[in-house]
This record gives C-alpha cells, structure tokens and sequence, in this order.
C-alpha cells in the first residue's frame, strides 16, 4: 500500500473517520489505540501478511524486557543484551543470510571445494530494519534511564507499528512518540493545514522528480559501460536528486499523514544539499538514523571526547555500520566507510582556512560536499563495488559534453527549488509569503504538477527505502 496509491487514501479516510469519530463520541484513549494499532496491522498486512508475526514478536520481546530491564536492575544488562541479541538475529537472518550464504558458496568454491549453492531465499520483510531499530530504542533507553517502561501493551504496540512511518520511517524514539499515545489526538487547523502541505510536497518530490529521474537513472547505470563520461556524471546527479526525491518524499509524507490525525513525527530532511561540509549533510540527510548512530553507536565507542585518531576511528566504525545497515551488499560497506573517511578528511584538514581559500569558503564547502556525495552515491546505486570503480574511471577517462539524457536536468532544477521553498519556510512550518493568495497558488501549482505526472504516468513506483 504505497502513499501514491488512491488505496492507500481510502484506507487513510476511514482511519481518520474513525479517529474522529472516537474523539467526538468516545473519547476513550484505548479504542483510539485499538484502532490504529489494527490499521497499522492492516496497513501492513496488505505488503505481505506473512510477516506480521515479526512485528508482533518484536514487540512482546522488547516489552517484555523493557520491563525486566526497568524493574530488575541488578540483571538489566543481561537483559539488554538478550532483547537487542534477539533483534539483531532478527534482521541477521532475514536481511544478511542469503547475501552471506552466497559469498560462502563463492569462497569454498574458488579454493576448490563443492558446496551446494541453494539457499532458504529469504524473503525481506518490508521495513524490518525500521521497526527493528525503533523497538531498540525503546529497551536501551530504559536501561540509560531516559525512559520508564511502559505498562501498557496495546500502547506499546502502536508505538511500534504506526502505520505512517512503519516501513520507512522517520525512526522515532520511544520517548518522543510513546507518549503521544496516551491521550486523545486532535489536530488543529493549523497542524491539519501544515499536514496537507507537507503531503504535497512529499507527494511531488516523489511521483515528479524521483519518479521521473528512475527511468533515466536505470538506463544510465545499467549501461554506464557504453556512454560517454558527461552522460555518467548526469547519472551521478539525476540518482542524487533521485535518492532524495524519493526518500524524503516518503518521510515528508509521513510526517503530514501523522499530523492530520493529531501525531507529531521528528522531522527527517533539513535541506540536505543546501549543506556545506560532510558533517553538516549527515546532521540533515535521514536525521532519525544518524542521530540513532551518534547516540546508540558513536557515543557509546568514545563519542568525540577523546584523541583525534580515536574520534577518527569511532567516525569509520560508525559510518561502516550505518552503510551495512542500508542492505546486504559490499557496495553499501563501502558507500558507509568513505562516508566516514570523507568527513574526518573535511574535518581534520581544514582545507578551506588558507587566506586565498577563506573569502569563498562557502561555495567551495559546497561544492566539495555536493561533489562528494554525488560520487558516493554512486557506490550506493551500482550492482558492485566494481562496477561503481568502472563507472567513476570511466566518467572521467571520457568526460564530454553529454549529448543524450540531457532534459532530465529540469528534474534537478525543480528538486532545488523545492528545497528553497522548504529552507525559506523552515520546513514548511512557516508560510513562504505574508501574501495568503502567493502560498495558495504556490501550493495549487505544485499539487497540479503532482496530479499531471501522476495521472499521466499511471505508474506507482515503490519507494527505494522499502527494502532496507
């Protein structure tokens, strides 16, 4: 059931009827629980109800030992170690076995042994790393004592299924969301307002600019070996804008699918490629899952509190694990690791503080970190590590003027001037005009675009994040 989707729309509206509803007649926190934790059962079901079990386990076994962990502390760790033992084997066995299996089967092999190359063909569960990692959260806060565990199981389970960000996010922590669900939700007509923007603008940068830039996208890395190097660079950029598109196109719906029904989700994207270091594109590129690994993984190894080769290292290490986290590939690996080493370099080098440097210290902040990125996305998207090395060589040991694939870049230009609209209004919370009519014809021209492509195209794509 995509966002995209007139399916998923009827599915929202009787939600929201019944929400309302509830709040109106009932007022009865458990039934609006009830009926969004069985909509977000449904919600998820309607992927693949087969693994609805998973979610279900999950959340017993973090509850369960949340509450161990709270009320038992002289064996809290013990405790903390099993439930996050059991969620990591979880996303282990589903995520990384088969990937595993088959490089086993490529080792025995190349040493001259047989081994049989069938594998149990797991299939991946929508959003598993998500919801894996936001019941995380849960039981390792109570063991740091940000939190207190939760009493209510029904409660707990709707923090952990919420349909609107379950199977991409953003990835919420237990005690920004959890609470939220202990009493009646009504949205206001400002945050009902401020919700619908951010769904059409979600709504645009996914079914406009990513939707449209996937085609072109394909055709360029699946036949990088054949075109020029300016078409290989164009790639680079229309998969960056691509990548961003859709993925916070995702989040930004999300978070105005949550806000209609009264829920406040973290925001996700902060303007990414409006930033000017490495650093800074990582405190505003998918916030929830970079401040899970600063807090849950760099800060635990050292943080930044000690000498520059050890905050180097917890840097790699962190980055390394966030590219793993991304899907069972050793292009992911990589993409991570030079992720890290691109922000130590930025950060230790100080390469822009030379006097003849320092005037234009912004532009050049700016392009070396758009640079930078764009080139390890490469990595990101490409089949292999080889394949991404290829590519690169190759764009730049036939670098011309691109002379296909060329009125795509339209798509580009639209994406930054999103991202101006949402810099300028600080994520939309703010109006872009004290003109009322100049944000309402803003807002109708961009929803028309939307329904153009969307009508026009009759093509629901799936977000790209769905299968990490």
């Amino acid at each position: 059931m995509l966002f995209t989707q007139s399916i998923f729309w009827i599915f929202f509206t009787l939600v929201f009827i019944a929400l309302q509803a509830n709040r109106i007649f009932y007022k009865n926190v458990l039934l609006q629980n009830i009926i969004i934790l069985i909509s977000s059962y449904i919600f998820y079901s309607y992927w693949d109800y087969r693994f609805l079990f998973l979610i279900i386990f999950c959340t017993i076994q973090t509850f369960y030992f949340g509450r161990k962990i709270d009320l038992f502390r002289i064996n809290a760790k013990l405790y903390l170690f099993t439930s996050i033992s059991i969620n990591i084997l979880i996303l282990a066995v589903f995520k990384y076995f088969n990937f595993f299996y088959e490089e086993l089967v490529v080792l025995i092999d190349n040493i001259g042994f047989n081994l049989n190359s069938s594998s149990l063909n797991l299939i991946l569960p929508v959003g598993i790393s998500f919801y894996v990692f936001q019941s995380l959260t849960y039981v390792i806060d109570i063991y740091k004592k940000d939190i207190r565990y939760e009493k209510d199981i029904i409660k707990y389970s709707t923090f952990v299924a919420f349909f609107p960000q379950l199977v991409a996010g953003p990835i919420e922590r237990a005690g920004n969301l959890l609470p939220q669900f202990s009493k009646i939700q009504s949205p206001s007509v400002s945050g009902a307002w401020y919700g619908i923007k951010l769904i059409i603008f979600g709504l645009f940068l996914k079914v406009v600019i990513a939707d449209n830039l996937s085609g072109v996208v394909d055709g360029i890395f699946s036949n990088y070996s054949s075109l020029n190097g300016g078409v290989l660079a164009l790639g680079a950029i229309y998969f960056s804008a691509q990548i961003y598109g859709d993925f916070c196109g995702y989040s930004t719906i999300a978070i105005g699918v949550a806000k209609l029904i009264g829920f406040d989700l973290m925001i996700n994207f902060k303007t990414p490629y409006l930033s000017t270091s490495i650093q800074d594109f990582w405190r505003r590129w998918h916030i929830s899952l970079s401040s899970f690994f600063r807090d849950y993984v760099f800060i635990p190894l050292g943080g930044s509190r000690t000498s520059s080769f050890k905050v180097s290292r917890n840097i790699l290490i962190t980055f390394t694990i966030s590219g793993i986290w991304h899907g069972a590939n050793w292009t992911f690996m990589v993409w991570g690791f030079l992720n890290g080493l691109g922000l130590i370099i930025q950060k230790y080098l100080h390469i822009f503080d030379f006097p003849i440097l320092s005037k234009f210290r912004f532009f050049l902040g700016w392009f070396f970190t758009m640079y930078t990125v764009a080139h390890l996305w490469i990595f990101f998207r490409s089949e292999s590590i080889m394949d991404a090395i290829y590519y690169i060589l190759r764009m730049y040991s036939n670098l011309e003027i691109p002379n296909m694939y060329r009125t795509p870049i339209i798509f580009v230009f639209f994406m930054f001037i999103i991202d101006m609209f949402i810099y300028r209004s600080d994520n939309l919370k703010k109006e872009l005009s004290q003109i009322p009519l100049f944000n309402y014809i803003l807002l109708s021209a961009i929803f028309s675009l939307y329904l153009g492509y969307a009508l026009l195209s009759n093509n629901d794509q799936a977000f790209i994040y769905f299968q990490f």
